[in-house]
């Protein structure tokens, strides 16, 4: 950012954010696949050597890494017989924090409140082991355990010196979650049906210091999402969707319960060749954000509205011959990343 001084267009430093990134990142995999009369076995190793430099020129600060890491995987399934199946999985994992949360430039939002980057912020990683039963193809039950180590949490914490709150990303050492997983699609009638999935889940955080202080917050929780999908006539369908999530203590922060509703309907036109959906997201307008401080001595409270109330118009039409089967969806790292570049 510049300003008018003397007469001069001048660099205002205070204003100004230029944060130079580079990460490489070179892997190796292998896997094997067995499949036996009614077991099948697959176990898989990656292998990730990573290198990173961040140079914010702003603030002249600069943080190089390098490391590497090695990522198992483990399926096994077991067919018990035609209604009943069993699987049982074990993987590790790593998430890497987002470009914007490593950039150390101070964002103000008011004279009391503002939120800065963490260059010295590590990915967090993760060994998840799940347990799932599968009654007739279709119900099914998952159980799940996962630990992650120096866990990135947001964060809003005090600075004494400023008289103000900032907020931003940390390391919290470790997080335990435990849940249980229900999913049971149901054909009420031949014109509507509906799938429903519960979620139960117990989530811990412990960390030895945040701000001198010891974190260790419990907490058990639910989710419930239900989609209803209705057959009206014959190319001219509806839907409906709800969803609930009830309040959770995640890290420093109490969140508070979250609705709302979904609909659309959808008609299809030109020998199926192309479709109409008119759909409305977020119905009520109650995806509210209502979060208070988990953190010992810290007392604030944040309220908001997303921005995701809107009714959109979508058509849609399909060029060339329409048996012609469509490319695979494969998955690469570039959703990954894409994921990291949030602002």
């Amino acid at each position: 950012a510049e300003q008018f001084l003397n007469n001069n267009w001048q660099n205002n430093k205070l204003l100004s954010n230029q944060f130079v990134y580079d990460e490489n990142v070179n892997a190796a995999y292998v896997n094997f696949n067995k499949q036996f009369k009614k077991t099948s076995i697959q176990l898989g190793l990656r292998a990730e050597q990573t290198t990173s430099k961040g140079n914010s020129i702003t603030t002249n600060k600069v943080i190089e890494r390098e490391y590497l890491n090695f990522f198992p995987s483990v399926f096994v399934n077991q067919t018990l017989d035609k209604n009943n199946d069993i699987s049982l999985s074990y993987s590790r994992r790593i998430d890497r924090p987002s470009y914007d949360a490593l950039n150390p430039f101070v964002y103000f939002l008011d004279q009391y409140t503002y939120s800065q980057g963490n260059p010295f912020l590590n990915p967090q990683y993760t060994n998840n082991f799940e347990f799932t039963y599968l009654l007739k193809k279709k119900y099914s039950v998952t159980l799940n355990y996962s630990r992650t180590i120096d866990v990135i949490t947001e964060v809003i914490l005090p600075d004494n010196e400023k008289q103000a709150l900032y907020q931003t990303n940390q390391n919290i050492a470790t997080q335990n979650a435990y849940s249980m997983v229900i999913n049971v699609p149901v054909s009420l009638t031949k014109w509507w049906s509906s799938n429903n999935n519960l979620n139960l889940f117990h989530i811990g955080f412990k960390a030895p210091d945040i701000a001198g202080q010891k974190l260790d917050n419990k907490s058990t929780s639910f989710q419930f999402k239900s989609q209803h999908s209705f057959k009206i006539q014959p190319g001219l369908s509806a839907e409906l969707n709800f969803s609930y999530d009830s309040p959770v203590t995640f890290g420093v922060m109490e969140i508070g319960t979250r609705y709302g509703f979904d609909a659309g309907v959808s008609k299809s036109l030109l020998n199926k060749k192309a479709s109409l959906k008119l759909a409305a997201n977020d119905i009520f307008n109650t995806q509210i954000n209502n979060i208070n401080s988990a953190f010992p001595g810290l007392y604030y409270t944040l309220y908001g509205v997303n921005d995701r109330q809107y009714v959109s118009l979508t058509f849609t039409y399909r060029f060339g011959k329409n048996e012609i089967k469509p490319a695979r969806n494969r998955s690469t790292g570039l959703e990954a990343e894409q994921g990291r570049m949030k602002n």
